[in-house]
């Protein structure tokens, strides 16, 4: 009987535990993005009953201090980061995405990386999707620049055939795009989606957040949240570019 209750009293130690444990959730994003990655994930957390506190940190912190296991993991990452980071483990349904785009200061048409091949191309230095899928495609010339003024002014002056950048980008450098006339390509170059990814000592908790996930995007409020949030900064980017919808 001593025996049962000992079991007893450690299981329920364990379980109150649980029920206090408090996820440290972090990301590397900038705003706007940094603020829909937030919104997604204290919404998955909730409807998995889970308490959570997120916070923003410099983008490769983020990433070393969930995998160190100071924190308990990072919103939002590529599916393949955890080959860079081992002790991360990815919780499998989408909660954001990040979308590859072209800027051009003339009508060019690019349907598919390659396309690329036959251009003097800009990306922003340490945007390492742009960066990679740029050095992929092996164009004319690849230049990485700190700035978006940097990028602009080579596109105007021809140095430059097109930039290649993540549209949430492109939302807080509005002071650079405006006036120049440049082209955006409505469709995406290129789309990744974003995982959550905890620590491993958080594995157990995996299945329960992927269920809260999958469950928005099935009632339709992962869309919904989308485009409410970005609603107003699409506007300004009609605004300040050149849309093209082929």
């Amino acid at each position: 009987m001593k025996y049962i209750l000992m079991l007893f009293l450690v299981f329920s130690t364990i379980s109150s535990a649980q029920e206090d444990k408090v996820f440290t959730i972090n990301t590397g994003f900038k705003a706007p993005a940094n603020k829909f990655v937030e919104m997604i994930t204290l919404e998955a957390f909730k409807r998995a009953g889970l308490k959570i506190n997120f916070q923003g940190l410099p983008n490769k912190r983020s990433l070393i201090n969930a995998n160190s296991g100071i924190d308990d993991g990072d919103a939002a990452r590529v599916w393949e980061i955890s080959d860079y980071y081992p002790n991360l483990i990815r919780v499998s349904v989408k909660n954001s995405q990040i979308d590859i785009v072209v800027l051009t200061n003339k009508k060019i048409i690019i349907n598919e990386l390659s396309d690329l091949s036959k251009y003097n191309v800009g990306v922003i230095h340490g945007m390492k999707i742009a960066v990679v899928s740029a050095q992929k495609a092996n164009p004319v010339s690849l230049y990485k620049a700190k700035d978006y003024e940097t990028l602009v002014k080579m596109l105007s002056i021809d140095r430059l055939d097109l930039i290649l950048t993540n549209r949430v980008s492109l939302y807080r450098n509005m002071k650079a795009l405006e006036g120049k006339k440049l082209y955006l390509r409505e469709e995406p170059l290129l789309s990744r989606p974003l995982y959550l990814h905890l620590h491993k000592k958080n594995k157990a908790y995996i299945p329960v957040l992927e269920k809260a996930y999958r469950s928005m995007h099935e009632d339709g409020t992962y869309t919904k949240l989308h485009d409410e949030f970005y609603k107003e900064f699409e506007g300004k980017l009609e605004q300040s570019l050149i849309i093209l919808n082929n």
